[in-house]
């Protein structure tokens, strides 16, 4: 995931170190998610990656919207994001292809010319994950056999840009206040229907794609047009934390859900949009992208190799030093690349 704006150089915000928070938590989620380790199993419901997630979404709102409004036109802003989005994410592609070739059963010239192995590059390439997540013959043993189940949310996040020019269009027509209470009631109708109500297997993962991620991401839009005072972020903190930990845990899920949506996005935009825990780490580039994109198959491969049966604390050690480092590469050797001079991390990392 990634969303980056012309945000002015002095750090008067916290978003680059709440959106490497969120990307650690995803992380450490993941990886115990996927462990064949047992006792690891339990900390997947610590590292909440639904609520990285969604925080995330809620922060891609708040800073493409902006990007959207300091773009010249629709050319300069599509322009933009592709430019964010797309390098890197063509290099954890060809990551995953790496991956394959060094866990497949199948002899490498086969793996290479295998339909399946060029139906993955296809489908891929073209966000269309859901088409071959997997390589012939790769991750065989794994609990999944998926390369990287966290690229759906990439073409989400897509389509989402796509909205952003209706939505500014519509808050000078309806207002926010009406153009968010429409986002959220068909963002949360859509997800409730097609997990609860859709009857199909697929049904829970239709709800999960888009509108249903909607309402996380016109929430932080919406939030961008207002200024919260150190007072409402201490309250909006409290509320949060009392409905996390307290309320949530009771709640059945579809009465949360909606709730979510809203607090999920007020708290993470609410810290983020302080200085609270700003400590500079924009001077190293903008890694919560690369962590996002190459961490899954750094899991992946771990588990092939059964480090975690022997090893589960230094595997750990090792799957979160790798990734750190794939994300730095991926930052100074493709995405930097790719954006302009004017580029906020550009001119942080410049000084």
């Amino acid at each position: 995931m990634t969303q980056q704006a012309d945000l002015p150089i002095r750090e008067t915000n916290s978003f680059d170190e709440m959106r490497f928070i969120l990307a650690m938590i995803v992380v450490f989620g993941h990886a115990t998610q996927l462990s064949s380790n047992a006792p690891l199993r339990p900390f997947a419901y610590v590292f909440d990656t639904h609520m990285a997630v969604s925080g995330f979404f809620a922060v891609s709102g708040y800073l493409v919207t902006k990007s959207y409004l300091s773009s010249t036109g629709l050319r300069d802003y599509f322009g933009k994001r592709l430019r964010r989005i797309y390098p890197a994410y063509i290099g954890v592609i060809l990551f995953c292809l790496c991956i394959g070739a060094l866990t497949t059963s199948l002899p490498l010239a086969t793996f290479v010319t295998h339909p399946e192995t060029l139906r993955y590059l296809a489908a891929n390439l073209s966000l269309m994950n859901f088409l071959q997540p997997s390589l012939p013959g790769a991750l065989q043993d794994n609990h999944l056999t998926a390369l990287n189940g966290s690229l759906w949310t990439i073409k989400v996040e897509v389509m989402l840009y796509f909205t952003v020019p209706f939505l500014c269009l519509f808050y000078r027509v309806l207002g926010h206040t009406v153009t968010l209470a429409l986002c959220l009631a068909g963002a949360l109708v859509w997800y409730l229907y097609f997990t609860y109500y859709f009857g199909h297997p697929l049904g829970p993962t239709i709800g999960h794609q888009f509108p249903g991620q909607m309402g996380y991401f016109v929430m932080g839009s919406v939030l961008g047009f207002l200024t919260l005072s150190r007072v409402q972020v201490g309250i909006i903190t409290l509320i949060f934390l009392l409905y996390y930990i307290a309320a949530r845990p009771q709640m059945p899920a579809p009465w949360s859900v909606g709730l979510d949506m809203i607090l999920i996005a007020l708290f993470v935009i609410a810290i983020a949009a302080s200085p609270i825990l700003s400590i500079g780490i924009g001077r190293f580039g903008d890694v919560s992208y690369g962590i996002y994109l190459f961490h899954f198959p750094i899991i992946q491969a771990a588990e092939h190799f059964k480090l975690n049966e022997s090893h589960p604390t230094l595997t750990l050690i090792g799957i979160v030093a790798s990734t750190l480092i794939m994300a730095l590469l991926s930052w100074h050797l493709i995405e930097k690349r790719f954006l302009r001079r004017g580029s906020h991390y550009i001119r942080v990392a410049q000084g």
